[in-house]
């Protein structure tokens, strides 16, 4: 496709330096868009009885490093479908279907990109004297 990939990477560093970003802003924002790429490679087993797991569990455990996130957490999240009952206010955990937890991790990673990008936009206003 003609583009050079190095040249292009080192560019955007070049240009999170001027924007003053620091080694570990740029470290930590590395790390949600490389988990969210990962969360795109996860699949699931389980059943509607048990809930879902996460097949490759050095994978799930990689994206938890990532995030920063504890493993339970980060397993509930597919496992379970979180439900408030409107009578009891009672939280309860109704298992999830694979399917239901790969759409779950779907969400995930939209979700997760969609706040880093906000962040970003905001901290390069706040950098360039915007609001």
């Amino acid at each position: 496709d003609g583009v050079d990939d190095a040249e292009a990477f080192r560019e955007t560093m070049e240009c999170l330096q001027e924007l003053q970003f620091g080694a570990e802003e740029t470290d930590e924002m590395f790390c949600i868009v490389t988990a969210v790429l990962f969360l795109g490679n996860c699949d699931f087993t389980g059943d509607d009885s048990a809930g879902s797991r996460v097949t490759d569990q050095q994978l799930g455990e990689h994206i938890c490093k990532l995030l920063q996130v504890p493993r339970e957490a980060f397993d509930k999240i597919f496992q379970y479908k979180t439900l408030m009952d409107p009578l009891s206010k009672q939280i309860i955990d109704m298992p999830q279907a694979p399917e239901d937890a790969s759409l779950t991790r779907l969400a995930m990673a939209k979700a997760t990109y969609a706040r880093l990008f906000d962040w970003l936009v905001d901290r390069v206003n706040k950098t360039m004297g915007g609001t």
